[in-house]
């Protein structure tokens, strides 16, 4: 059987899987194989230690530090914390051989909380404040496209992902909950942060990509030393 028509007969059978249940992104990549193109019993010779198949997870994803300056208002985060990777739905799924693209879409809920300290202004109001931040996102959608090239290394061949674009979509709703926006007047601070959540689309849409692009650079991250590990199939001997 030829590869592309394999794959082909792949996709099918997971349409019907998609058709009939939600998959959870973490289970899809441990029990699913990508559409079963990888040759788990057989991973690269190497001295680290290779992960297995069913050990890939997310857990929290933490980030050192992200931040803005834009429009007038300064918001610097450290010890960023994003949690509900691993309840992830995957959405959509897919390899092309001949572009050499990955795609892979998934949605969840996060919860993303951080340290902050803010400054400047939003909606004319001045802001001096810092402390605890927690944001929950209801429904965030989240598509990866990570072009490849495929390496060989002692007569076996692996993907290696090279980089990615990505773009992600807060489809419900989102709350944000700051300590304090302004030290010195909570009412004021209060004020402040109910306007951010009734204009919560244009706050994450407008202010929030730096934080997601620090998500998805470790997102890519952990997709890549995984399948760098596991060599593909060879067809011909199908």
């Amino acid at each position: 059987m030829g590869p592309f028509l394999y794959f082909a007969l792949s996709i099918i059978q997971l349409s019907s899987i998609f058709a009939s249940e939600q998959i959870p992104l973490k289970c899809f990549l441990q029990d699913y194989n990508f559409f079963n193109i990888f040759d788990t019993s057989a991973v690269k010779t190497s001295s680290e230690v290779v992960p297995k198949t069913h050990s890939l997870h997310f857990d929290t994803v933490t980030v050192n530090s992200a931040g803005f300056d834009k429009d007038g208002w300064k918001h610097d985060a450290t010890n960023i914390k994003y949690q509900g990777l691993d309840d992830a739905i995957l959405d959509d799924f897919g390899f092309n051989f001949t572009a050499k693209v990955l795609q892979l879409t998934f949605h969840t809920d996060m919860v993303v909380t951080y340290d902050y300290k803010s400054s400047g202004s939003l909606f004319s109001t001045p802001m001096d404040g810092e402390g605890f931040a927690e944001v929950s996102l209801k429904n965030i959608q989240v598509s990866f496209t990570m072009p490849f090239d495929i390496k060989e290394d002692n007569a076996k061949k692996y993907i290696e992902l090279k980089s990615f674009n990505y773009w992600y979509d807060i489809k419900d709703n989102a709350e944000l909950k700051f300590s304090s926006l302004t030290n010195a007047n909570k009412v004021l601070s209060n004020s402040i942060e109910q306007q951010i959540n009734q204009r919560w689309k244009y706050i994450t849409a407008h202010f929030g990509k730096v934080f997601y692009d620090s998500l998805a650079e470790e997102i890519f991250n952990v997709l890549k030393n995984y399948v760098k590990n596991f060599p593909l199939k060879s067809f011909g001997e199908c």
